[in-house]
């Protein structure tokens, strides 16, 4: 039988998971018409992710618990912490010493940055080398830790809305359709994190004729503890129609 060593960062991204499985996440899920969005990343060559990101950040200005932070003040109180602008933590797959895991930098000021500049943000993200990344040098300190110390470091940066920020950002998203996954619920410590599914034709019903279109297929993981069910309906209903409205054409 092959016996594999449980890294530190292996653990780290256990004690991540433990931490944020204690959140009271909830899902939800929506299909979206995604006919102008596929056409719209295929004539400008870019992946979905940077678009997506720029609208999720259009819809937070709107409803702006979208980046809530829950921390504790000077007191230990816990509070709701609103940042000015839009940070988003993307899931990037890294390889380091033969081990493939998931990191997740932080894209910052989502809102103010052009499409463009945030697409090539994430083409640098994903052809860094581990040894590069943001923060690594905080990560590997992380990493040669005990397993309950990853969880208490974790646990004071989560407790800190500018440290949250920093390391964890204000929004989550993950995007694993290229694997031909239709719909799931990642859990990270962030109040909103959304899933993004595969694109699939489908049929679909448009000015009353069944037609086969692309559908998109996005989810939205939340903290019940900061946002109630129909607020987060809201808000990932404002972003299907973000896109099913072709609203993002100003991005560019």
């Amino acid at each position: 039988m092959k016996k594999i060593p449980y890294s530190g960062m292996r653990s780290s991204i256990g004690q991540y998971v433990r931490m944020a499985s204690r959140i009271n996440p909830v899902h939800m899920s929506t299909e979206v018409c995604a006919r102008g969005l596929k056409t719209f990343c295929e004539q400008r060559r870019m992946t979905l992710t940077p678009l997506l990101m720029k609208v999720i950040a259009d819809a937070a200005l709107e409803y702006p618990l979208m980046r809530a932070l829950l921390a504790r003040d000077a007191l230990g109180r816990k509070r709701i912490y609103i940042p000015e602008g839009v940070s988003i933590a993307v899931a990037v797959e890294k390889e380091y010493r033969g081990e493939v895991f998931v990191m997740t930098p932080v894209v910052f000021s989502v809102e103010r940055k052009p499409l463009a500049t945030i697409s090539a943000e994430l083409e640098d993200l994903a052809r860094r080398p581990f040894q590069t990344m943001p923060d690594i040098s905080a990560r590997r300190l992380l990493n040669v830790l005990p397993a309950f110390l990853q969880y208490a470091v974790m646990r004071c940066i989560s407790q800190s809305a500018p440290l949250a920020e920093r390391f964890f950002g204000s929004i989550g998203i993950s995007n694993i359709g290229k694997y031909g996954i239709t719909q799931f619920a990642p859990v990270w410590v962030n109040t909103v994190v959304f899933g993004v599914g595969g694109i699939f034709d489908k049929p679909v019903v448009d000015n009353g004729q069944v037609v086969v279109a692309p559908v998109l297929h996005l989810s939205l993981s939340f903290n019940h503890s900061v946002i109630d069910g129909a607020c987060a309906g809201r808000m990932l209903a404002a972003v299907r129609r973000r896109i099913e409205d072709q609203s993002y054409h100003h991005f560019t």
